[in-house]
């Protein structure tokens, strides 16, 4: 029981990481293409 304890811990923490860095790129790479279509902003 402890086992997958740990390893459903573990795949949990591992998707929200990636989740979390796809994110952030997609979030940057958005802000990228405003700041050049808007350069005022």
């Amino acid at each position: 029981m402890n086992t997958y304890v740990l390893l459903l811990i573990c795949v949990l923490i591992v998707s929200l990481a990636g989740l979390g860095s796809l994110y952030y790129l997609l979030n940057r790479n958005a802000a990228r293409r405003r700041s050049v279509r808007r350069p005022g902003r």
